[in-house]
């Protein structure tokens, strides 16, 4: 699929949400990804295979699972983690989500970036590194809303062209 088939599939679907009924507040889920565009269209075809267009709230941050959780040297800076549990308490509140869902990447820069990975880390060094985070986030998670399901997944896209392949950490 080329480029502008992409781009009029993305927008028929985006068309498509809007006639969905939108009486209701309640959503699915709340999912949570990274802010590389490189990704975007496959979660958002991921989502509409789902069944979830229209059904989810969404917050975007570097490094999906890493953001609300890393540590920044030398000091962590909890701004980010409190960013996403106001959010993950208001989408609780307002639209009643009933499951976390995490969406990660290989070849995640801000994994590089917070020096958690090498430059070319081996599938295994990038799994575990995700899994860590995942583990991390869980926990955070459990700690306020012991209830709340928590799906984390590590997609892979080695090709534009080919399908998303998903990991569960």
């Amino acid at each position: 699929m080329g480029k502008d088939e992409m781009k009029a599939e993305l927008f028929s679907t985006y068309l498509t949400s809007l006639n969905q009924d939108l009486s209701s507040h309640d959503a699915d889920v709340l999912l949570l990804t990274c802010i590389d565009f490189r990704f975007f269209p496959k979660v958002l075809e991921h989502m509409r295979n789902a069944g979830l267009i229209g059904k989810y709230d969404q917050v975007i941050v570097a490094g999906a699972e890493l953001g609300p959780v890393v540590d920044f040297p030398p000091d962590p800076r909890l701004h980010w983690q409190q960013f996403f549990l106001e959010h993950l308490a208001l989408s609780i509140d307002l639209h009643k989500i009933q499951r976390l869902l995490v969406l990660g990447h290989r070849g995640c820069g801000a994994y590089r970036k917070f020096d958690l990975l090498p430059e070319h880390p081996t599938p295994g060094e990038e799994y575990r590194a995700h899994k860590e985070q995942a583990d991390k986030l869980k926990v955070l998670i459990q700690k306020f809303y012991p209830k709340l399901p928590v799906d984390n997944f590590l997609l892979s896209l080695d090709k534009p062209d080919e399908p998303i392949t998903f990991h569960r950490l």
